[in-house]
C-alpha cells in the first residue's frame, strides 16, 4: 500500500496563500522598476494619471428653523422700576410745576381786615398746595387775628387757595392806660381797627384779677360784658362808663360827683331808684358828695371828699 500524506492544516493553508501573495507583489515591484528604467534611458516620460478618490464625508443634516421674535417678559420689577419713576416725575411736576404752586388766597367774609394782610400773615405765594394743611392755616390766623370768629380754608386743584371768615362784632371799647381795646359780646377783646359808631366806652382805672384771661382767651366775662350792656342806656349818650376793682361799674354824674352800682346787675333798677332818692336827700340836705355808691342796697356809700 502507498503511504497516505497528511492533510495540511488551515494555518498552513494561510502562510502558503500569504507567500503566494508576496512573491506575485514582489515580481510586480521588480516589473515596474524595470519598465521605468527603460523609460528614463528613451527619454520618454510617461505622466502616470492620478486617481481620484471621492470620499464619502458625513455632513450634518440641517434643518431650516421658522424666524421667530424674542418674547419680552415684563416682570414685577420693571413695573415698579416704571411705577417710581413716574411717581418722582410727579413729584418733580407738583414741586416746579406753575400749575401747582399757590399764590394769594381768595378771602371771603371779611369786613375791616385787609385781605392783603392776611395773605401776608400767610405767606402761601409760592407754595406747592400738596404742602398746604387746611387745619394749620385756620389755626394760624386765628392765634394771628383775634378778631377773627370762625374761619375756614379750602384747598382746590391746580392751586386756589380760598378762606372763608367770620370776624367778631365789637360792642365795648376798652380803655386802660389810655391805650384802647376792643371787646365782644362773648368777652373776647382784639386791637381796633378804623372807626366803629355805636360802641360802648368802658374806662377802666386798673385790671383787677378777675378780669384776667380765662383758657378760652377771653378778656372779660360774659356776664360783665353783659353788666355793661345793661347800665348804659340808663346813662346819657355818649356817658363813658367806669370800672373800679373796688366799686364795680359807674359814670360821671353830670352834677358833679362819680356813681357807682356794684358788678351785680340783677337788680339794677332798684339800685338806680335807690341812687336817685339818695341823691335828692343829699341835696335837700345840701350835702355835695364826691362819690356815691349803692352796690349793696341796704348799706349805701357816699363821700364828701376826693
Amino acid at each position: 500500500m502507498r503511504p497516505v500524506s497528511p492533510r495540511p492544516t488551515r494555518a498552513e493553508l494561510v502562510r502558503q496563500r500569504r507567500a503566494q501573495e508576496n512573491a506575485r507583489r514582489q515580481q510586480a515591484v521588480i516589473a515596474r522598476v524595470q519598465h521605468r528604467a527603460s523609460e528614463k534611458e528613451s527619454g520618454q516620460v510617461l505622466q502616470k494619471p492620478r486617481r481620484y478618490q471621492a470620499a464619502a464625508v458625513a455632513v450634518p443634516q440641517v434643518r431650516p428653523q421658522a424666524l421667530s421674535l424674542p418674547r419680552l417678559r415684563l416682570g414685577w420689577r420693571l413695573f415698579s422700576g416704571t411705577l417710581i419713576l413716574l411717581i418722582v416725575y410727579g413729584l418733580y411736576l407738583a414741586w416746579t410745576s406753575p400749575l401747582f404752586l399757590a399764590s394769594n388766597a381768595t378771602v371771603v367774609g371779611a369786613q375791616r381786615i385787609p385781605a392783603e394782610e392776611i395773605n401776608a400773615a400767610l405767606r402761601l405765594n409760592g407754595v406747592p398746595v400738596f404742602l398746604i394743611a387746611p387745619q394749620v392755616l385756620e389755626a394760624s390766623l386765628l392765634r394771628a387775628f383775634p378778631e377773627i370768629e370762625s374761619v375756614s380754608v379750602r384747598v382746590t386743584l391746580p392751586a386756589q387757595v380760598s378762606i372763608s371768615l367770620r370776624e367778631r362784632q365789637p360792642v365795648i371799647a376798652w380803655i386802660e392806660n389810655n391805650a384802647m381795646t376792643w371787646v365782644d359780646a362773648e368777652g373776647f377783646a382784639f386791637r381796633p381797627r378804623g372807626e366803629m359808631p355805636g360802641l360802648i366806652t368802658v374806662v377802666a382805672s386798673a385790671r383787677p384779677a378777675l378780669l384776667s384771661t380765662d383758657s378760652q382767651g377771653r378778656f372779660l366775662p360774659p356776664d360783665l360784658v353783659h353788666a355793661f350792656l345793661k347800665v348804659s342806656p340808663h346813662l346819657p349818650p355818649g356817658t363813658p362808663i367806669l370800672y373800679d376793682p373796688q366799686y364795680g361799674l359807674g359814670w360821671n354824674d353830670a352834677r358833679g360827683w362819680r356813681a357807682y352800682v356794684g358788678l351785680n346787675t340783677e337788680d339794677l333798677t332798684l339800685k338806680l331808684h335807690i341812687y336817685e332818692t339818695l341823691i335828692n336827700d343829699l341835696t335837700r340836705r345840701g350835702i355835695r358828695p364826691t362819690l356815691v355808691s349803692v352796690a349793696y342796697p341796704n348799706a349805701l356809700i357816699y363821700r364828701l371828699e376826693p
